[in-house]
């Protein structure tokens, strides 16, 4: 649970950096450039990246049925892909 209050205090301080103040001015476009910020100036691999993805869509869904936003901006981004490895 703390590593998804990390992810979402390294959103909003994206956010600020970004100019973004309130909850409803995040689009689809922002959380999509946020979860392709997130790999080369953080260094976070896709699984990171995908939690993060996560804990926004469930931010803004909590967020949507308490009445602070209209919609879910996360929830039509696609999850990163991720490598496949190969078994040992």
């Amino acid at each position: 649970m703390a590593g998804y209050g990390f992810d979402l205090r390294r959103f909003l301080a994206f956010c600020t950096k970004a100019g973004i103040e309130y909850p409803d001015a995040v689009t689809f476009r922002v959380v999509e450039t946020y979860l392709g910020w997130l790999i080369p100036e953080c260094g976070l691999k896709t699984t990171s990246a995908n939690r993060h993805r996560y804990a926004l869509w469930s931010l803004f869904r909590w967020l949507r049925r308490e009445g602070g936003v209209a919609g879910t901006p996360g929830e039509d981004a696609d999850p990163l892909n991720e490598p496949t490895r190969l078994p040992t």
